[in-house]
């Protein structure tokens, strides 16, 4: 007889999936530590800097600028808020759920005195 039996063939192969699998499980996995992580830091620059700025106004209350106080916490709202715009969009994107591209019209950038084909105009 050549070859190991086809019991051990089988064993074999359903093994290489089940390794080949992980691998990609734990390549996923990593992805997401790392996104998480990447996340974490982008949200922590607006974050601090509103808490920066209402624990100065509200050590002077008196002297603080209430109304340049209230822009720039604004400012880190709205910077917070694209970020986590943006994370979400990644994430619907990740999961496929942020439905088909919508197909666009390239007829606008053709310029109009351009009739024929690219291929028949270089040839």
């Amino acid at each position: 007889m050549c070859g190991p039996p086809v019991a051990f063939a089988l064993t074999s192969a359903k093994a290489d999936e089940r390794n080949t699998l992980l691998g990609m499980l734990e390549a996923a996995l990593q992805r997401e530590r790392r996104f998480a992580s990447d996340a974490s830091h982008d949200l922590r620059g607006p974050i601090t800097a509103m808490r920066t700025q209402m624990e100065e106004a509200l050590l002077h209350p008196a002297v603080a600028d209430w109304p340049a106080t209230t822009a720039a916490m604004l400012d880190s709202l709205y910077r917070l808020q694209a970020i986590v715009t943006d994370l979400l969009t990644l994430s619907r994107l990740d999961a496929g759920t942020l439905g088909p591209a919508a197909p666009a019209d390239l007829k606008i950038w053709w310029p109009a005195n351009w009739t024929a084909a690219p291929s028949a105009r270089w040839s």
